[in-house]
């Protein structure tokens, strides 16, 4: 674990699963003993801004305060691991995350990585093999409805050139 000057040592976890996300931070002590005030930083690598406190939590007399940007949930289950849940994911959320203890400098933490999968090419992808399907039953029963009828044409042609050679032999049998 990448230690800091606070004497704290941490580990990071980042995943996107569908349309949330989590940071899991893990660090040397429970958080909830020692009561290290900590941050977790999320750094934009595609924009290049400087990073962000995503969550900032100190200790005061009466418990944990933990401030952070409304999109970001805190567990506030604090332990050696600190949970972060990202309820409503988007490309925003995309980045570097650090977990550190205060005082310390993010470039001394371990870095985890959020990377989200676009969400609109999941949607294309989810209606094209939809639309797929529905073309294929589609077809599938046109085909069937015209065998079906094709064989009951079939079917009423027989009945009626049976019908027909009756009347036939009817009359044939009554001219002689």
């Amino acid at each position: 674990m990448p230690f800091s000057p606070s004497g704290l040592q941490s580990t990071c976890t980042a995943k996107s699963y569908g349309t949330s996300g989590r940071v899991e931070c893990t660090f040397s002590t429970d958080l909830n003993r020692s009561k290290d005030n900590f941050v977790i930083q999320r750094y934009d690598f595609k924009a290049g801004l400087p990073p962000d406190r995503v969550i900032t939590c100190i200790w005061t007399a009466v418990g944990l305060r933990c401030q952070g940007e409304p999109s970001y949930r805190l567990d506030h289950q604090v332990s050696s691991k600190v949970v972060v849940e990202i309820p409503k994911i988007t490309k925003k959320h995309e980045g570097r995350y650090y977990c550190y203890g205060i005082p310390s400098e993010s470039d001394q933490a371990e870095v985890c990585e959020l990377r989200i999968t676009d969400n609109a090419e999941t949607l294309y992808l989810v209606i094209g093999i939809l639309t797929g399907i529905l073309v294929t039953v589609a077809v599938t029963a046109a085909v069937w409805f015209l065998l079906y009828r094709k064989r009951k044409r079939k079917a009423n042609r027989l009945r009626n050139d049976r019908q027909g050679l009756r009347a036939c032999n009817g009359l044939i049998a009554a001219a002689r």
